[in-house]
């Protein structure tokens, strides 16, 4: 956008009232899920989230640890390096573990509204000096659509981070005026890849980088002022060694298992369509779920409410003020046509599709919409901060901007909606179990045996219970072999039971009756979760721990001893050589040992990505707060 008219009135003046009001607004929508407190969503991506909530809470408060390594996840897993691991992200230890995962969710939602507030209000306000109302409106229409609670109601919880790209939009364009604002942008990306590196924060950053370019192109070259495209590149930079701590253990990972997908049609699976544009912005919702509500297949990844009042403003507006609104109008283009992937006339996500963590992705329509939340507003409201606008009436003026606030309620009063259907689905989590020795289970959709009996599961979204067990098993101090995790390794671990999904009561208490009438059987190939090769060494015992097993033996002679959980290279033992069995943790014991063998997961990657992130916070801090000279 080009030149900008001053504020009408001071920044400090209202903008506390109106981000209070704003937020205010936003707790409002989300006040039905927010009414049972510690109620958690029967829903199976939500349950996954808040297993790993849990599984870092518990260690945390039970031993004073963060678990690098999750013995109840795939058998074994290497968790620090699971990108939707929040453990690491300041916001789970400011509102999750204080309160659980329960609260922790909930908080971590209104969080991420009251970021969006602020964020939105000041890029439209300060950054780009639209006038208060029309900033007021840009900020309602941006907290408003339903595409955050379409995504929440999916169990996407992760999806919240889109709340804070008008923040960082609005550090990106102070810094050109104003490099702290690098250090707090590059903080800001750091905190959304610390929270989750999810593949969205890939399609943040290059519709930031585009946001920088365009913003760059066709303006006067300023010696004393650096180009926004360096800023841009220079924040996401900094940001990305910021959260080295996370990102190389997910490297890690992702080179075991990128889960890409090779053929192109695939990650095309679930695109946009054009003619799906209609229903996606004009249709209030819930999609889905109501018989009388227009809905198709993966409509819940683009779903995003404006109706008819803010898209006849956005029109006015691109056409009346195209001098000024043109490079907003050619983002909106461009990352439209990639959620339509190979539905576009022109299909530009072929062209990014080939590039690292891009061919991860498919149904694009969630990656390459969002975008658009923030977009429109925008360009509306140019056509409220006019000079032919500004000469109307005041009654005239008063009229329209009643008419955008019935339009900023109409996509208030639909987000509500998701919110009471995601409400609906919740139950009260079961009990924090920790008594009871550690095993894994695995879970069946077949049949095991015949005439098995039992009660059939049945409540809310129960289709979805079998990727949901996880949760359920995790407080019960149980592991699940084959788990909901996304980027899943090899699973090697020998379960102690085969578990018939959706039949008797053990994802309340498996311990409780661990026998076929409850759909639970034995599994004739276990052994144990720790034994070894040869007769005469005996384990007396095993003690889990995060990121250490100490197991108790009686060996008299050589021998190798065998863990029942998967190998990683993290791992070493005192005493002993640690070594891959087939997938599997052995430690070679060849002297005689009697008392505690203690196995310690040290994985080099988390350690040197710490230490990345403490130099790189510690110079971009000072850096970023000295002294200015010209052209720096």
């Amino acid at each position: 956008m080009d030149e900008r008219s001053v504020p009408s009135a001071p920044w400090r003046e209202r903008t506390r009232a109106t981000i209070a009001l704003l937020f205010a607004m936003s707790v409002a929508v989300c006040g039905p899920l927010s009414v049972w407190v510690d109620g958690v969503v029967v829903e199976e991506s939500y349950l996954q989230f808040a297993s790993y909530l849990d599984l870092s809470r518990t260690a945390l408060i039970r031993e004073g640890r963060l678990p690098l390594w999750a013995y109840h996840f795939g058998g074994g897993y290497p968790f620090v390096g699971h990108p939707d691991n929040p453990s690491l992200s300041p916001l789970f230890y400011l509102l999750v573990l204080p309160f659980g995962s329960g609260v922790g969710i909930k908080l971590m939602i209104l969080a991420s509204y009251a970021v969006g507030a602020v964020g939105s209000f000041a890029l439209a306000h300060r950054a780009l000096r639209l006038p208060y109302w029309p900033a007021v409106i840009v900020s309602s229409l941006f907290l408003f659509n339903t595409y955050l609670p379409d995504q929440i109601n999916t169990g996407d919880v992760k999806d919240r981070g889109w709340l804070f790209l008008p923040l960082l939009l609005y550090n990106l364009l102070r810094s050109a005026d104003d490099r702290r604002h690098v250090f707090y942008g590059a903080c800001l990306v750091g905190i959304l890849i610390l929270d989750g590196f999810s593949l969205y924060t890939v399609s943040l950053a290059l519709f930031v980088t585009a946001f920088a370019v365009l913003e760059d192109l066709g303006r006067p070259r300023e010696p004393a002022r650096p180009r926004l495209t360096l800023r841009a590149l220079t924040i996401f930079a900094c940001g990305v060694l910021m959260a080295a701590i996370k990102i190389l253990p997910v490297l890690a990972v992702l080179g075991q298992n990128s889960r890409a997908f090779p053929d192109y049609q695939q990650a095309c699976a679930g695109a946009m369509r054009l003619g799906d544009l209609p229903v996606a912005f004009l249709s209030p919702g819930p999609h889905g779920i109501h018989a009388d509500t227009p809905a198709a297949e993966n409509y819940f990844n683009f779903v995003m409410y404006f109706g008819w009042i803010p898209l006849f403003l956005f029109v006015l507006s691109a056409v009346s003020c195209f001098r000024v609104v043109w490079r907003s109008l050619v983002l909106c283009i461009v990352f439209l046509a990639l959620a339509l992937a190979d539905q576009s006339p022109v299909d530009l996500f072929y062209l990014v599709w080939h590039l690292p963590l891009f061919h991860s992705m498919h149904e694009t329509g969630r990656y390459f919409v969002p975008p658009l939340m923030i977009l429109v507003p925008l360009v509306a409201a140019e056509a409220l901060r006019a000079e032919r606008f500004r000469r109307l009436p005041a009654r005239v003026r008063g009229l329209a901007y009643a008419a955008v606030l019935v339009g900023a309620l109409s996509m208030w009063h639909a987000s509500r909606q998701y919110y009471d259907f995601t409400a609906s689905l919740q139950d009260a989590p079961p009990p924090l179990r920790g008594e009871g020795a550690f095993f894994n289970v695995t879970g069946s959709a077949d049949r095991l045996a015949p005439g098995t009996v039992g009660e059939r599961w049945r409540g809310k979204y129960e289709d979805e219970l079998p990727e949901g067990l996880q949760y359920f098993l995790l407080r019960q101090n149980v592991g699940l072999v084959n788990w909901y995790g996304n980027i899943n390794l090899a699973e090697r671990a020998v379960p102690r039971y085969h578990v018939q999904l959706g039949f008797g009561n053990y994802w309340r208490d498996l311990r409780a009756d661990p026998t076929p009438r409850n759909g639970v059987f034995p599994n004739p190939a276990y052994q144990a979760e720790a034994h070894y090769e040869r007769e005469g060494n005996t384990v007396r015992g095993i003690d889990w721990r995060a990121n250490e097993v100490v197991v108790t033996v009686d060996q008299p002679r050589s021998d190798r001893l065998f863990l029942n959980q998967a190998y990683d290279a993290g791992w070493t033992s005192e005493p002993g050589t640690v070594f891959d069995a087939g997938g599997l943790l052995a430690v070679a014991l060849p002297q005689p040992v009697r008392g505690a063998v203690r196995l310690h997961y040290r994985p080099l990657p988390f350690y040197v990505g710490a230490a990345i992130s403490v130099v790189t916070l510690l110079l971009a801090a000072v850096w970023s707060h000295r002294p200015r000279r010209d052209g720096a």
